[in-house]
C-alpha cells in the first residue's frame, strides 16, 4: 500500500504567532551560533599543531586551509583566552573572528568592565575594543605626504589582498571556503578576458 506524501508547511502561510521582539531574539541567538563555531576552529588548529609532525602543521594552513598562518595564530590565541571562553559571557560576543581576537588584547579587568558597562555586545567593532583600550591617535596634522613609487603589479596586488581581507574579517570562517571559489571564479574569467583583449591587440597590429 503506498503511503501518502507528507505534506511540507510553507512558513509564509503560517499565522503571525510571534511578536516581532521574540523574532528578533530567535534570529540573534542562531546568529550567535556563529561564536563557538570560531571558538572551534581555534580549538582543532590547537589540537592539530600539537599532534602533527614539526613542520606539517605550517604545510596545512598554508596549502589545505582557507585562511593564511596569521589568521590561524589569532584564532588559537582566541580559542585560548580564558574570559572570552567563558560560557557566561558568548551572548555578549560579536560573531566575528577579527573583532574576537582584539578583544583578547584587553586586560581582564578592562574585558570584566566593558561587560558590565555593555560596551562589549555583539555589535561591537574593531575599533570600539580600540577605544576600551585607550588607544585614541592625535589628530593628524593635514600636509602633503610623498610616498615612493609602487609598480603597477604591486599596487595591484596590494589593493586586491586588502579589499579582500576586509571583506573576509566580516564574515564567519564557514562562508571564507565559499568566498575563495568565488574569488577563483572571478579569476578565471579575468584571465579569459584578458587573452581575448591580447589577440584582438596582436590582430590589430598585424593588420597594420
Amino acid at each position: 500500500m503506498r503511503a501518502k506524501a507528507t505534506a511540507v508547511t510553507n512558513v509564509h502561510t503560517l499565522p503571525n504567532q510571534l511578536p516581532r521582539e521574540k523574532w528578533a531574539k530567535r534570529i540573534a541567538a542562531a546568529w550567535q551560533k556563529q561564536v563557538p563555531s570560531i571558538f572551534e576552529v581555534g580549538a582543532l588548529l590547537e589540537s592539530a599543531k600539537a599532534e602533527l609532525k614539526h613542520g606539517e602543521w605550517i604545510a596545512l594552513v598554508k596549502s589545505e586551509l582557507p585562511f593564511g598562518r596569521n589568521t590561524a595564530q589569532k584564532l588559537m590565541k582566541i580559542a585560548t583566552c580564558d574570559y572570552l571562553r567563558d560560557g557566561e559571557h558568548v551572548h555578549h560576543l560579536p560573531a566575528n573572528w577579527g573583532t574576537l581576537y582584539q578583544l583578547t588584547t584587553l586586560t581582564e579587568k578592562q574585558f570584566d568592565l566593558g561587560i558590565k558597562s555593555g560596551a562589549i555586545h555583539p555589535k561591537m567593532q574593531r575599533k570600539d575594543v580600540k577605544a576600551m583600550r585607550g588607544d585614541v591617535a592625535p589628530p593628524k596634522e593635514k600636509k602633503k605626504v610623498e610616498r615612493g613609487f609602487i609598480p603597477p603589479l604591486k599596487h595591484c596586488r596590494m589593493t586586491m589582498r586588502r579589499i579582500i581581507f576586509e571583506h573576509a574579517d566580516d564574515m564567519p570562517p564557514t562562508e571564507w571556503p565559499e568566498l575563495l571559489v568565488a574569488l577563483r571564479e572571478e579569476l578565471d574569467d579575468i584571465d579569459k578576458t584578458m587573452k581575448e583583449e591580447l589577440q584582438k591587440n596582436a590582430g590589430h597590429h598585424t593588420a597594420r
